[in-house]
């Protein structure tokens, strides 16, 4: 063992046990969202509004015997040291990699996030452990790796069904597929693309989808809906798009089902008066998209929660999903007896396309600096202040325990959340630097480049799905859904890591004459 991997392994035991000391004292204050749908989750196994990757993790931790914020927090670090290993090295190797390492590890955005239970987190987790366990599957063309590509296929499918995620993921997959595919048949003049890519991909992909269509079965089944979760099932996407399909595609943007709309609705019948009439008495979700968006209505993010709050007041879902169905089939009837105005409309969040495409651009700005959004106070904090939920079944489903506030701890938090709101502050030009220098060295380099592996292409897949997601949070913003800072948490923590990937490759490009796509990285085994 060498001094320099003495050293690093040192430093990196030394880091872990720091950081379990800081967070010692931490635990889950509330839950902003609904805790009764994690708890149930967890607890219990009944319908939920929100997809139930969450209550799985929670189960898991229960079954461990395992607080759910240590549980969080114990598979937060192996993430991110499996995606730095991924895209560099062991940090027990190299001081690079111990470098990156430490700082993601230590990022107070994530640290906030963990202190609620929301899907976020563990989709984070998820997505950085399925994306580093592909990579590893990919590192030799001469051994079959099935376990990596086994746990990458689960934890990527687990990841869909936490969030709603799905059509991103697999857009992402496809467009980075396409993009190597085409570049490695280019480079390789022709020759067959490698099997063990091909076969892998369509492994990752097939088993997604059986994964969540599994799940949306077995909610048919026992529920009577079909989709992961109430809110994203095959029934209220057919009654939304009804809605949204009522009238001209005019009205302000983020309100696609704006009061005016649900005017119209209400002249199909009486059903569709009384679901109107009872959306009307809500006054709370109105003040909130005021608040977020500028208009006394419902934007498209809050007039969903309005909604469920009507159908399902007593959690009734077949009454709820009967109503839908009343709602559609007067609009129907109302539309063929030329009563009532109804276009043909793809099913969208917000189907009125030049509306939102002019809502794109503050959407964009809005989603960019949240990305490098600076920590909340309450990151790493113990002296009280934030909102509790205190809850003898919250406690139970998340095996919260006591802890005492730690004044030193709480300081040493803050002084991280300052550290790293300088360091964030402009780090998103570096990154846009970093990939339009690694560019003009592809660029410059391709003729240089003898043939090209399969390890290093999907290295870049953090890279793809990172403009991929980021862009289905755009569209989803100037659809009328608001920004959070944790949508776009992925992005956070991977900005530093990318920029210094991006960087690195452009120099050994430079210095080596040749792009590492030619050559073999360091700890990729060959057999």
């Amino acid at each position: 063992m060498s001094a320099k991997a003495i050293f690093c392994t040192g430093v990196l035991v030394l880091s872990l046990i720091f950081k379990f000391w800081l967070i010692a004292e931490m635990e889950i204050t509330d839950d902003p969202d609904d805790p009764s749908n994690y708890v149930g989750q967890i607890l219990v196994s009944h319908p939920s509004f929100f997809g139930p990757g969450t209550g799985y993790a929670g189960k898991l931790f229960q079954v461990l015997g395992i607080p759910f914020r240590d549980g969080i927090e114990v598979l937060y670090l192996l993430a991110c040291l499996l995606t730095v290993r991924a895209l560099f090295a062991w940090p027990t190797k190299s001081c690079l990699a111990l470098g990156l390492f430490l700082f993601v590890s230590f990022n107070p955005v994530p640290e906030e996030l963990f202190s609620h239970v929301m899907s976020d987190q563990v989709w984070l987790v998820e997505v950085m452990l399925g994306i580093s366990l592909y990579i590893a599957f990919t590192e030799t063309r001469t051994r079959w790796r099935c376990i990596y590509l086994a746990l990458a296929a689960v934890c990527l499918g687990f990841s869909t069904l936490t969030r709603t995620t799905l059509a991103p993921l697999l857009a992402g997959f496809l467009l980075w597929a396409l993009i190597g595919g085409t570049l490695g048949w280019l480079k390789n003049r022709g020759k067959t693309l490698d099997p063990q890519a091909v076969i892998g991909l369509m492994v990752c992909l097939v088993s997604i989808g059986i994964l969540n269509y599994s799940i949306c079965l077995s909610n048919e089944i026992r529920y009577g809906y079909f989709g992961l979760s109430v809110f994203d099932c095959r029934e209220y996407r057919a009654f939304y798009t009804c809605l949204q399909s009522v009238g001209d595609p005019t009205g302000d943007k983020y309100y696609p089902v704006d009061d005016h709309r649900l005017g119209l609705v209400a002249q199909a019948g009486p059903a569709s008066r009384k679901f109107v009439e009872d959306m009307r008495t809500d006054q709370r979700f109105r003040t909130v998209s005021q608040e977020t968006f500028g208009k006394y209505d419902f934007s498209l993010g809050w007039f969903h929660f309005v909604v469920f709050a009507n159908a399902f007041p007593n959690g009734n879902l077949p009454e709820g999903f009967a109503m839908f169905k009343e709602v559609e089939q007067e609009i129907a009837k109302a539309s063929a007896e030329n009563r009532l105005k109804v276009r043909s409309i793809f099913p969208l969040p917000d189907c009125r396309i030049p509306i939102v495409l002019s809502a794109l651009p503050g959407a964009l700005q809005d989603e960019t600096a949240l990305v490098t959004s600076v920590p909340s106070q309450y990151a790493w904090a113990w002296g009280g202040g934030e909102p509790k939920f205190e809850n003898s079944l919250f406690t139970q489903a998340l095996t919260r325990r006591a802890v005492t506030p730690s004044p030193l701890r709480e300081t040493i938090g803050k002084a991280l959340c300052a550290f790293y709101s300088i360091v964030y502050a402009e780090m998103l030009p570096g990154l846009i630097l970093g990939v339009g220098v690694y560019l003009a060295c592809s660029a410059y380099s391709w003729k240089k480049i003898s043939a090209t592996s399969f390890h290093f292409p999907a290295q870049h897949l953090f890279g793809v799905l990172y403009v991929v997601l980021f862009a289905w949070y755009v569209f989803f913003h100037a659809s009328g859904f608001p920004a959070f800072a944790r949508y776009v948490l992925f992005q956070n923590v991977m900005l530093l890591l990318l920029i210094v990937y991006y960087f690195r490759e452009s120099w050994r490009m430079v210095r080596d004459r040749e792009p590492l796509s030619s050559q073999t990285s360091s700890h990729v085994q060959t057999d």
